[in-house]
C-alpha cells in the first residue's frame, strides 16, 4: 500500500465539555475503524514532538 487515508482529529475543542465529548466520539470512531489517526492542534510544540520520536526511535518501537 503506497498510501492511506487517515482521519484528521482536531483537538482544539478539548478544553470544553461539549468539545470534549464531541472529541471522545470522533476518536473512538477513528480508531475503531482506521486504527490509526493524525492530529491537529494537540498544544505540543514541534520539539517536544520531536522528543516523543527520538524516545520511540531510541526503545526499538520502529523496529516492529
Amino acid at each position: 500500500m503506497d498510501w492511506a487515508e487517515l482521519p484528521v482529529v482536531d483537538f482544539s475543542g478539548v478544553d470544553t465539555p461539549k468539545g470534549l465529548a464531541k472529541l471522545t466520539s470522533i476518536v473512538r470512531d477513528a480508531m475503531h475503524e482506521c486504527g490509526f489517526m493524525y492530529v491537529i492542534n494537540h498544544g505540543l510544540s514541534v520539539s517536544q514532538v520531536s522528543r516523543f520520536q527520538c524516545l520511540n526511535n531510541r526503545d526499538g518501537w520502529t523496529d516492529v
